[in-house]
């Protein structure tokens, strides 16, 4: 007991940046003491039509970073829940768990050939913005679309409650931020460098769609040069 005690905090007094561990390491090793570290998840929405997950109904390829340690290997299984805007993982023994949230640092998800990073944001008092969002630009500006799903009500007799997902794009500048639903928007918190920024949009045919917020991303590479 001393020993494993020792071991633990060994491993704790490591750099955040060089512990990177498989998610198929031994079921009694310190990796998977600190992965599988949440509670077993149960599905309280069957009765609802469609899906509460991101992307897929199904446990996707990725990776995740729990206190500094990252997880990742071919076999770990995760999927997002945004009706509770939790991270769930499928454990070796066939379990869905749902992962502390305040460990986790961030993650990855594999769909459709892409791969989707994610950042636990804690809460801030200048924004309502927190938990879980997706990670479309991080530098000196940033921007991230947060998802949502909630219930909607069916409308008469035979009808089935359904699902429906929203999303907000927001762009965080000196460490506030703001959301986004347009191009003048955008433009509007880039003002300090405004005819730069007039004149890449008008070269290089930046557009803002809600449906693809990486449209914007090559301006705000391009907004951080100039910063």
């Amino acid at each position: 007991m001393k020993r494993f005690l020792f071991l633990i905090f060994l491993f704790s007094m490591l750099p955040a940046e060089s512990a990177v561990i498989a998610c198929d390491a031994p079921q009694d090793s310190i990796g998977k003491q600190i992965l599988y570290n949440g509670r077993v998840w149960r599905n309280l929405y069957q009765h609802i039509d469609g899906t509460q997950f991101l992307l897929s109904p199904d446990f996707l390829n990725g990776s995740v970073t729990m206190n500094g340690t990252t997880f990742n290997s071919r076999e770990l299984m995760l999927k997002l829940d945004l009706i509770n805007d939790e991270l769930l993982l499928l454990t070796d023994k066939g379990s869905t768990l749902q992962l502390n949230k305040q460990m986790v640092d961030r993650f990855t998800l594999s769909h459709n050939k892409q791969q989707l990073l994610f950042r636990n944001l804690e809460a801030d008092s200048l924004s309502d913005l927190k938990g879980y969002v997706h990670v479309i630009h991080d530098g000196k500006t940033a921007l991230y679309v947060k998802y949502k799903k909630e219930i909607r009500l069916r409308d008469g007799p035979g009808d089935r409650d359904t699902f429906i997902q929203t999303q907000r794009i927001y762009l965080v500048k000196d460490g506030i931020a703001h959301q986004v639903r347009n191009r003048k928007n955008i433009v509007r918190l880039l003002k300090d460098r405004k005819a730069e920024v007039k004149d890449f949009i008008r070269t290089s045919h930046v557009r803002f769609s809600g449906s693809n917020p990486g449209s914007v991303a090559p301006l705000l590479k391009y907004y951080d040069k100039l910063k």
